[in-house]
């Protein structure tokens, strides 16, 4: 008969949801664990110390110059769309997007950036069909380009399936060349490299900016990483704690 485990076995594999069952004992007791075998360094106000530490490690495994912890992806991918559009028109995203579909219109509402949900009901939209509808963003009565693509891979609505490593170069070259920038919802990104063979820097260097979510498969109790270039993240721990996520210690 096969072993029965349980979810606070140290061994225990599980291929369901966003990785491994976490509970209350095993997040203390990695915590306690962690804690006797490494020096601690406070933050303050998730600034500086171990969140730096953190925030620097990831910036190097995404080839980017530098990041910076959020306590959530859906912030991250927020503020990542409000940091490069600022006042500029709209945002491209997939129709099946979790930024679409399950931040309750929080862009919208808090930042004013419109989105333009494309790929209806598909894993992922084209070149043709980002290219028409930039095209209508820009020929408009009143000017309201779209000013940033966001593309999200894999994508959880769509059972995880992943836009492929070619389209992804495809989109990126189209947003280069007509001034767009571009962001990736990567929250479970390194599952993709890893199964395509891929180094994660691959993916992210096609992007200015790239979330990755700490705790879907990487085993932290929650929170994300947000990286891009170094004028991008300077700053944004005073809009992230605008937001009410300056965390404490």
């Amino acid at each position: 008969m096969p072993r029965k485990y349980k979810i606070d076995d140290d061994d225990a594999v599980v291929f369901r949801g966003d990785g491994e069952a976490r509970t209350g004992n095993t997040l203390l007791k990695r915590l306690n664990d962690f804690a006797q075998n490494n020096l601690l360094e406070d933050d303050d106000f998730s600034v500086g110390g171990l969140v730096q530490q953190l925030e620097n490690e990831m910036a190097s495994k995404l080839g980017k110059p530098k990041a910076i912890f959020m306590p959530s992806g859906t912030l991250a991918n927020h503020l990542a769309i409000r940091r490069h559009a600022g006042t500029d028109g709209r945002a491209a995203v997939q129709e099946q997007s979790h930024i679409f579909n399950d931040t309750g219109d929080s862009i919208q509402r808090l930042s004013g950036i419109n989105l333009v949900p494309l790929g209806y009901n598909k894993v992922y939209f084209d070149t043709d069909e980002l290219h028409k509808a930039y095209e209508t963003s820009i020929t408009g009565r009143v000017l309201n380009p779209i000013s940033v693509v966001s593309i999200e891979t894999p994508v959880r609505r769509k059972h995880g399936q992943v836009v492929p490593l070619e389209e992804l170069s495809k989109l990126s070259k189209f947003c280069k060349t007509n001034g767009i920038r571009v962001h990736l919802d990567g929250a479970r990104i390194f599952m993709q490299a890893i199964v395509n063979n891929k180094d994660v820097k691959e993916y992210a260097r096609l992007f200015e900016s790239v979330y990755v979510s700490l705790y879907k498969y990487l085993g932290a109790p929650f929170g994300s990483i947000l990286a891009g270039e170094t004028d991008f993240i300077d700053g944004m721990h005073h809009q992230r704690r605008m937001f009410g996520s300056g965390l404490a210690n």
